[in-house]
């Protein structure tokens, strides 16, 4: 038999792999690596990893890798700053293929915080857009996003109550050239703008606070002539006022606050087969909103609250959801905090831990105005 027809075919991954964001300390996941097809007989699947030290086989301290379903999970010890996990898969005959991701680690989660599951992923930007949230000196917020082609952004980043500092710069280790952009007063005031022409590739866009004023709403709107699909959505407003500010009754208590917004819904939640509780946002009367940071892992942290990616309806995002569960009871309890607000308790909020696998389960509505 000919050699280029007897050749098993290359081997590769079926998936694309993107970077891996969390918490120095807090758990992640698990992740379900793609699966690779190609090769001859059996495929096998291994990682390594490149930190300080070098090169190394297997996962770094904390994570744990089953080759089996190919799942990452654990918590990551090692101090902030960006690893390279090599995923590595071979055949039979001795041939193999490997891809990195990039496992970015962030600070610990100052006291008082709850920690982000995952940053927000805004995707492949067409369309201006707004986003709303709260930072402070101790906590700052970071986007991710991609361009398919070139464009000129304007990114406005606005705050009546803290100094704003606004940072871009690519993040695609496929690309170049890191390329880095930054601004402090160019929107004048407290405000950050950056202007620039960017190539199509991937961003990481992150907004600090650089003052010691406490905690703040920022308006972050991102706009483009060069956008086919328009720019309607930048031109919206976020509500004011911080957590505890304008909008909310300064003696509200958790369960008491209200959603500044014309929207009203319910929190949905299922169990799923693999121990993990989804969950997302059903508008009164519309579809069901799935945020991007939607699982609670199957082996979470007990008595700590964890957070959504900011949900958005109509281009505006109205806040997150909240989830934590009880360690005496071992029930999921879950809450809403709009943007600008306080957490709101429904009273129908647990989700129990016998719940049938696949069935939504829904909260009682959460009304805006009360």
């Amino acid at each position: 038999v000919p050699a280029a027809i007897a050749a098993p075919p290359p081997l590769q991954f079926t998936q694309p792999i993107e970077a891996i964001f969390t918490r120095q300390n807090q758990p992640i996941g698990p992740f379900v690596l793609p699966i690779a097809s190609g090769g001859k007989g059996r495929l096998s699947y291994n990682i390594a990893h490149t930190g300080d030290s070098g090169r190394r086989k297997g996962t770094p301290a904390g994570l744990v890798f089953d080759e089996t379903t190919r799942r990452l999970s654990g918590r990551p010890f090692d101090d902030p700053g960006n690893i390279t996990l090599h995923y590595i898969v071979s055949d039979t005959s001795g041939r193999s293929e490997e891809v990195d991701i990039t496992l970015i680690v962030i600070g610990a989660v100052p006291a008082g915080y709850a920690p982000a599951i995952t940053w927000p992923e805004l995707g492949t930007l067409d369309r201006g857009l707004i986003r709303c949230g709260v930072i402070s000196k101790v906590r700052n917020d970071s986007y991710v996003f991609r361009l398919a082609t070139p464009a000129q952004l304007t990114i406005d980043l606005e705050s009546e109550e803290v100094d704003t500092y606004l940072l871009i710069e690519t993040f695609d280790p496929d690309y170049p050239d890191k390329l880095t952009w930054s601004d402090d007063d160019g929107g004048q005031d407290t405000n950050s703008r950056i202007t620039a022409g960017l190539p199509p590739t991937r961003y990481l866009l992150v907004i600090y606070a650089v003052d010691d004023r406490g905690e703040g709403a920022y308006t972050l709107r991102i706009s483009s002539p060069d956008f086919p699909a328009g720019n309607a959505d930048a031109s919206r407003s976020c509500p004011s006022g911080s957590a505890s500010g304008s909008g909310i009754s300064s003696t509200a208590t958790p369960g008491e606050g209200q959603l500044d917004t014309a929207t009203s819904g319910r929190i949905v939640a299922r169990r799923l087969e693999d121990g993990r509780t989804e969950f997302a946002w059903q508008p009164e009367g519309g579809d069901r909103v799935l945020p991007r940071a939607r699982y609670l892992p199957a082996d979470p942290p007990m008595n700590q609250w964890l957070n959504s990616s900011e949900i958005a309806v109509e281009g505006v995002s109205i806040g997150r959801i909240n989830v934590r569960v009880d360690a005496e009871t071992g029930r999921t309890e879950f809450a809403f905090t709009p943007t600008g607000g306080e957490r709101i308790l429904p009273p129908s909020r647990y989700f129990p831990a016998t719940a049938n696998i696949g069935t939504w389960l829904r909260s009682t509505l959460i009304e805006a105005g009360g």
